[in-house]
């Protein structure tokens, strides 16, 4: 999940996005699957003091920081290229589609499409 994902989901109508695997991978998590066994090997999810003493608070709090101030800062940018004041604002219509198939899927225009003068398009 990228800010381009969350403006695209937002755009989509979505009230919320979860953001919880970019946070462990800027924790330090490796996507390992010991989280349920609490083995985690880089002290993130266990309650075993020996592993929990390998997660350094302080430089996984700056590491979160600084993932939620660049997605942030992305998704203020695309709210801007759409020409919208706050991410909330925007649409389908904000968004395109970069081949034909996610054009149909999705039903929003295909990029590129908008300036090309009719003649252009005729394949006939």
């Amino acid at each position: 999940m990228c800010s381009a994902d969350i403006a695209e989901l937002v755009a989509l109508g979505a009230d919320a996005v979860a953001i919880g695997t970019p946070v462990l991978v800027a924790m330090g998590c490796t996507m390992c699957g010991l989280c349920n066994t609490g083995r985690c090997l880089y002290g993130i999810a266990t309650q075993n003091p020996a592993l929990r003493k390998r997660l350094d608070i302080e430089k996984t709090a700056k590491a979160v920081e600084n993932l939620l101030h660049s997605m942030i800062k992305e998704l203020c940018m695309f709210t801007q290229l759409a020409g919208k004041t706050s991410p909330r604002g925007l649409e389908k219509e904000d968004l395109r589609a970069l081949t034909v198939e996610a054009s149909l899927m999705a039903g929003i225009k295909l990029a590129g499409l908008e300036n090309v003068p009719s003649k252009c398009l005729d394949i006939s």
